[in-house]
């Protein structure tokens, strides 16, 4: 059972309820799609400095390098995190749920968080987000003002993930 898991996993993974939970998924199968690992790392610095919080990044089995590179990263930094990867989909989204907030690129995992209602701020480059974004409360995208997904600011996807946090 994928609600049972999800509480399992949160529960051994992330043991102090006073802290909350941002998950991230830095991968995306389609290279164009992907904000630099550098990004990712930088925005996770400035809300570990904010909140003191607990890290849960998704990877697919595509996703193994840049997820590996981040988790190293923040390694060097001090900064734990879990990794919850290749995992049937159906957990996934289940924990995604259990997460106060959910990071990512344009890709598959999006669109399962929009599935199970967590709260988003999604990534889009060359794609578009009005078209592809999941739409709700609590689910925001950030266009690139090109086609470059790295033109979008690490202080713009802080500001707006430290808003729907703050909002929750």
């Amino acid at each position: 059972d994928e609600i049972e898991f999800a509480k399992s996993f949160t529960e051994k993974n992330f043991p102090d309820k006073s802290k909350i939970i941002i998950s991230l998924h830095p991968g995306a199968g389609k290279i164009p799609n992907r904000w630099n690992k550098d990004n990712f790392i930088e925005l996770i610095k400035k809300l570990y400095e904010k909140y003191e919080c607990y890290f849960l990044i998704t990877s697919g089995i595509i996703d193994k390098e840049i997820t590996d590179e981040v988790r190293d990263q923040l390694t060097v930094l001090g900064i734990n995190c879990t990794v919850l990867e290749n995992t049937q989909i159906r957990k996934v989204g289940a924990v995604i749920r259990m997460t106060d907030l959910y990071i990512t690129n344009d890709t598959g995992t999006l669109h399962v968080a929009g599935g199970v209602d967590a709260n988003i701020v999604s990534l889009f480059g060359p794609t578009h987000g009005y078209e592809w974004a999941p739409e709700g409360e609590k689910k925001i995208f950030i266009q690139s003002p090109t086609d470059n997904i790295n033109d979008i600011s690490v202080e713009e996807v802080f500001k707006k993930s430290c808003g729907l946090i703050d909002s929750c």
